[in-house]
């Protein structure tokens, strides 16, 4: 359902950018007839040029500290560790690759910013924009490969980096390429008015040294609420593995939950129990789908209610019985239905993807 609609969106947007074009080429055919006498447009060109650096640089720092401060991708969670592989969407995957790593993030963030603070100066903007154009190439490639639905966006970002840097290439083929010498590039001006230009261009740097200092406090803020939610104290934590399980009485999901999660004959039966955030629990089923529900949990910990947003109606009552800390046994009814089950927790550690170590001395081994 997701995949579709994001399908619709982005063939919407295809259609909207579309539209957009061929508008821009109608209305410059146009503008370039009526005012066919006018020598050039420099003035134009170069207000274009500093709106289109800041507006690039500004994407690139809103995303580009949310790596280096690695909220955008998140972190793996319990959930992620049992998720059958083949059940994720392409995007799905592409999320769970990147947020195994935070090295790759951090270091995906910094070259992100670098960009940006290079576009923001007009001395370093044409660098600015040939990092850019490499760092939205790589971005473009995974969006393009894993079906994100911002593919379009990100496409457009990388046509305006090229934009930008497309003035410079001449001179760039000949100093690298042909080995030519290379005058210095005339400065282009935003107006005749000395005092004009330079009021300008310093109203943007300002604009911009303030809107990168906010995106700087606001993600790191909440990454710092991100890592205090990690540490909550979370009672039962962990991933707990079904070793007996019997239900009777009735199905045991909302007809919503059981049409999302594909649910067949056999299948309502509990896998697992994942114990993660305060207030959740994520029931995981024998064909590996997963249902995040509402759990308040007693302060004596042995009784249990459950609910879930997606249906009012559904509702579930479970006593616990903790008689070693790595075993629980729960009894109860949910939607109707008598459950009974003994569950054991799993050790994290059987999980490589929670060794988060570089392991820089492993060369040319596989991680064992």
């Amino acid at each position: 359902m997701a995949s579709a609609v994001d399908d619709q969106t982005s063939e919407g947007l295809l259609i909207e950018l579309f539209l957009l074009l061929v508008i821009s080429v109608v209305v410059a055919a146009v503008w370039s007839l009526l005012d066919r006498r006018r020598p050039n447009y420099r003035t134009l060109d170069a207000s274009l040029r500093l709106w289109l650096r800041f507006v690039l640089a500004s994407v690139l720092l809103i995303y580009g500290f949310g790596k280096v401060f690695p909220t955008q991708f998140g972190q793996i969670t319990l959930a992620d560790l049992v998720v059958p592989m083949g059940s994720l969407t392409h995007k799905q995957l592409m999320w769970h690759v990147l947020a195994s790593s935070n090295l790759y993030k951090i270091v995906g963030g910094c070259m992100e910013v670098t960009a940006a603070a290079m576009l923001l100066v007009p001395r370093l903007s044409d660098l600015g924009a040939l990092l850019s154009i490499a760092v939205m190439t790589n971005v473009a490639l995974i969006d393009v490969g894993y079906n994100v639905s911002i593919k379009v966006f990100v496409l457009n970002l990388l046509l305006v980096s090229v934009f930008l840097v497309a003035p410079q290439l001449p001179r760039l083929a000949d100093m690298l390429v042909l080995q030519r010498a290379v005058p210095p590039r005339p400065v282009a001006r935003l107006s005749r008015r000395p005092g004009v230009d330079i009021s300008v261009q310093a109203l943007v740097g300002l604009l911009g040294a303030a809107f990168f200092v906010l995106c700087l406090v606001d993600c790191r803020q909440w990454y710092t609420e991100a890592q205090q939610d990690a540490a909550a104290n979370v009672p039962l934590r962990g991933i707990w593995q079904v070793e007996e399980f019997h239900a009777s009485g009735g199905p045991l999901f909302a007809p919503q939950s059981a049409r999302r999660m594909h649910l067949l004959a056999g299948d309502e039966r509990w896998l697992r129990l994942i114990f993660q955030e305060p207030g959740v629990v994520t029931i995981q089923t024998m064909n590996g789908a997963e249902d995040e529900v509402n759990l308040a949990l007693a302060p004596s910990r042995q009784t249990a209610e459950l609910s879930d947003d997606n249906d009012s109606s559904w509702k579930g009552h479970l006593t616990l019985q903790q008689s070693q800390p790595d075993r629980l046994s729960v009894i109860g009814s949910v939607n109707g239905a008598q459950v009974a089950a003994t569950l054991h927790r799993v050790d994290q550690a059987s999980f490589p993807l929670t060794d988060t170590s570089l392991h820089l001395l492993h060369w040319g081994r596989e991680s064992q």
